[in-house]
């Protein structure tokens, strides 16, 4: 199982890569869902393996899952081809309020919508939900049926990186 996740994984990145034409052509891209137990290594393979190899960075940050509707508009809307990714997702530790805004702003990113935020001289700025987006934590983003077909999902058991000593 795990070499499947992991090839799942691998190509959910390389397809962020271009996301702008998949928005174009099919009108979505996929979110990615990595769930697994506490210390299976989800946040250390993200950040040691997958940033390196297609951000080109050697550790790269991961989001909240209760930003903001601001933060996550203005995040969300900062890239169109590099994966943004909320770590740390465990329905537990979200309060209703931030697990249904983080729910619906996933439900509009998958399509690519745009994102109004008003300003306090009533006007509006527009944020174009561009960002390809991946979830990791010990949830899965599963209580929510239009977002379970909007997702693929990664079950990784055992212990990741202590299997892999090596990264």
């Amino acid at each position: 199982h795990e070499e499947k996740g992991i090839a799942i994984i691998t190509a959910w990145w390389m397809s962020s890569l271009f996301r702008p034409e998949l928005l174009r052509q099919l009108s979505a891209h996929p979110i990615l869902n990595v769930h697994a137990s506490p210390g299976a290594g989800k946040t250390s393979l993200f950040s040691r393996v997958f940033w390196k190899v297609f951000a080109g960075v050697s550790e790269g940050d991961a989001l909240s899952c209760t930003s903001s509707p601001f933060v996550f508009a203005k995040d969300l809307s900062s890239t169109n081809a590099l994966g943004l990714v909320f770590d740390e997702f465990k329905t537990g530790d979200i309060s209703t309020t931030d697990m249904n805004r983080f729910r619906r702003i996933l439900r509009r990113v998958y399509a690519g919508e745009v994102e109004g935020r008003g300003r306090a001289d009533q006007g509006v700025n527009s944020y174009f939900l561009s960002s390809p987006v991946a979830v990791l934590g010990e949830s899965r983003l599963d209580n929510d049926q239009a977002l379970v077909e909007r997702c693929c999902f990664v079950q990784l058991d055992g212990v990741w990186i202590g299997n892999h000593p090596e990264n």
